[in-house]
């Protein structure tokens, strides 16, 4: 027998569009995953808002850059993340040393 399993994505426009979305949680129980779809500039400028209002739901994240690449594939839910980056462009070594160190605090939890 297959199972089948179903991942949610809701693209969102803005921050009015998302701040005005109140029906997002009832869609939790309908899926298996479910994440929010923000264009890199909306994710930059409103971060820290939007994870406040999704903490603790089990909704993930998807950033998307304005040529259409994912830039940053996030879950509230499980220890993950990641990271799309260039540092070989970057003026120094150590400008991504910070994923680094989040990756091996997240290890170090996990026991």
């Amino acid at each position: 027998t297959m199972k089948r399993k179903l991942t949610v994505v809701e693209v969102k426009s803005g921050w009015q569009d998302f701040a005005a979305d109140h029906k997002w949680q009832r869609y939790l129980s309908a899926c298996h995953q479910f994440y929010f779809c923000f264009t890199d500039t909306l994710w930059n400028s409103h971060a820290d808002r939007i994870r406040d209002v999704i903490a603790g739901s089990g909704a993930g994240v998807i950033v998307v850059g304005m040529n259409g690449s994912v830039r940053k594939v996030a879950r509230t839910d499980v220890p993950a993340f990641s990271f799309q980056g260039h540092p070989e462009a970057s003026p120094g070594p150590h400008d991504v040393a910070y994923l680094f160190d989040r990756f091996i605090s997240l290890m170090e939890a996990k026991g």
